[in-house]
C-alpha cells in the first residue's frame, strides 16, 4: 500500500492545526468527510429527493417481478422458475435468494445482484455498461491512491456515471468490518470519479472550466436494502482534496432511505411493501444515469 503522506493545514480560525493523510476511498472514515466538510443530509420527502413521482411502470420485466411473491422462499422450497417469462427476472430472483437465503456473508452475491438490479432496470441502455471492481485513481494528498468501488455505471468512454458500495458492518462475524464508513467510501469514490471524468474529458478535448461541478448518483447496499445519495462534486472540493487542504464551504450531501423497513434490513426485498417502494426509488433514479 501507497505510504500515508502528512498534510497540514491552518483552519480559518488560525489557532491550530489539522492533519489529513492520504489513504485509499476504502480507508476513508466519518473523520475525513468532517475534515473536508462534507455533510450528509436525509431527504425523507421521495419527490423532494427523486424530483418526481413515479405512479405508473412501464417496464414489463420489473413488472413481473412485482408480482411475485418471495416472502415465503427458502432454501429448502424451489422456486417455480418455469413461471418466469423474462430471464431478466429470473436471473434477479436467483441473486436476491444467494444474498437472503444461501450466500449471506459472501460480498459477491450483493454485486451480482446489483448487476442484475441496473439491467432489469435497463441502467446499462445507449453506451453505459455495468462494471464490478472497477479501480478508479484518486488524488490527495499531492499523491495518488484508490478508490474501489463494488459496481459503477460507465459510458463507452469510460466516464463515471454511477456507484455503489456495500456496506459490509451485516457480516459481523468478520472483525474487518467491525469498523465500517460505507458513506464514507462511497463519497471517497465519487471524488475520485470526479476527478477521473476531468482527466477523460481533457484527453478527449471535451474538458470545459464551466464545469465546476456534477452530481454523481450513489447507493450503499445493505443486503438487498439500498440508500440512495446524490454527491454533488464541484473543483474546489475535489481540488481540495487533491492537495489536503480545508475546504472554505460546505458540501451538502443528499440521502433517501427506504421508509418502514422490516426488523432484517438485508431482507428489505423479499416483502412486497417494500419491493414495491425499492423499485419506484431505482425506476426514479434511472434518470440521474441515462442522459
Amino acid at each position: 500500500m501507497m505510504e500515508d503522506i502528512i498534510s497540514q493545514n491552518s483552519l480559518r480560525s488560525g489557532s491550530r492545526r489539522s492533519t489529513i493523510v492520504c489513504k485509499s476511498g476504502s480507508d476513508w472514515t466519518n473523520t475525513d468527510l468532517e475534515f473536508f466538510r462534507i455533510k450528509i443530509l436525509e431527504v425523507e420527502d421521495f419527490s423532494e429527493f427523486f424530483g418526481s413521482n413515479i405512479t405508473v411502470i412501464e417496464n414489463n420485466d420489473v413488472k413481473e417481478f412485482l408480482s411475485l411473491d418471495l416472502s415465503n422462499v427458502t432454501i429448502q422450497h424451489k422456486f417455480n422458475w418455469t413461471s418466469l417469462k423474462s430471464r431478466y427476472v429470473q436471473t434477479l430472483v436467483k441473486d436476491i435468494i444467494a444474498v437472503t437465503k444461501t450466500h449471506r456473508s459472501e460480498e459477491s452475491a450483493v454485486d451480482d445482484m446489483a448487476k442484475s438490479i441496473f439491467q432489469i432496470f435497463k441502467y446499462d441502455d445507449g453506451d453505459n455498461a455495468i462494471r464490478t471492481r472497477e479501480t478508479i485513481f484518486l488524488e490527495m494528498c499531492n499523491s495518488r491512491t484508490q478508490a474501489n468501488p463494488d459496481v459503477c455505471i460507465e459510458s463507452t468512454d469510460m466516464s463515471i456515471k454511477l456507484l455503489v458500495q456495500e456496506d459490509k458492518s451485516y457480516n459481523v462475524g468478520n472483525d474487518k468490518f467491525l469498523s465500517n464508513y460505507p458513506e464514507a467510501q462511497l463519497i471517497a469514490e465519487a471524488i475520485a470519479a470526479f476527478q477521473e471524468n476531468i482527466r477523460i474529458f481533457k484527453r478527449l478535448g471535451k474538458y470545459k472550466n464551466k464545469e465546476t461541478k456534477n452530481i454523481i448518483p450513489g447507493i450503499v447496499m445493505f443486503g438487498t436494502c439500498p440508500t440512495f445519495y446524490k454527491i454533488p462534486i464541484t473543483n474546489l472540493l475535489a481540488e481540495c482534496v487533491r492537495q489536503g487542504n480545508v475546504p472554505t464551504s460546505d458540501t451538502l450531501v443528499e440521502k433517501y432511505v427506504i421508509p418502514n423497513l422490516p426488523f432484517n434490513l438485508s431482507d428489505a426485498l423479499l416483502s412486497r411493501e417494500n419491493a414495491q417502494h425499492i423499485v419506484m426509488c431505482y425506476e426514479a433514479f434511472r434518470k440521474f444515469v441515462i442522459d
